[in-house]
């Protein structure tokens, strides 16, 4: 089985809601920031992205930014949205995503993660066999270490009948 055939792909984040999720059987949504939720860079986010959080939260469904980005940004974002996070999370790598959900008594199985990034974010996912959902990238700007890898992941997209 490919990972393809393991992704979910959605044009928005802001598409998902509570009856996609439940029918997932989710309980939690770990989010990537950058690109999947705000353009690289943005600080702020928009009212329509305040009020989905708001409203996945009310229907009480935990909601985490999980980014390979600073704290200083993270922290930033995670108090505009009114959720938790973690910073430096080394995706692909799992050890501190898997550590982050012990701490907080998560099961990775009622978990999805949704980000614009085959390899980190959706290898990620799978590594730790939560359901995963590639979101297309806000922006086309990018910070300068990712410019390279978004062409190969284009690539490989292209390749397994993606995008």
């Amino acid at each position: 089985m490919s990972i393809f055939d393991t992704v979910t792909y959605v044009e928005d984040a802001t598409s998902i809601d509570p009856t996609f999720l439940r029918a997932h059987n989710i309980e939690t949504l770990l989010i990537d920031a950058d690109n999947t939720l705000l353009a690289p860079k943005e600080s702020l986010s928009s009212p329509r992205l305040k009020k989905w959080v708001a409203y996945l939260k009310k229907e009480g469904f935990g909601l985490y930014l999980i980014s390979n980005n600073t704290s200083r940004r993270i922290d930033a974002v995670c108090e505009d949205l009114g959720v938790e996070g973690m910073s430096f999370a080394h995706k692909p790598l799992i050890y501190k995503i898997r550590g982050f959900l012990e701490t907080r008594n998560i099961d990775p199985a009622r978990c999805a993660f949704l980000g614009d990034q085959l390899f980190t974010d959706m290898i990620a996912a799978r590594r730790l066999k939560m359901f995963a959902i590639m979101v297309a990238p806000i922006s086309e700007n990018d910070y300068f270490y990712t410019r390279w890898i978004r062409r190969f992941e284009r690539f490989v997209l292209r390749q397994g009948g993606k995008k």
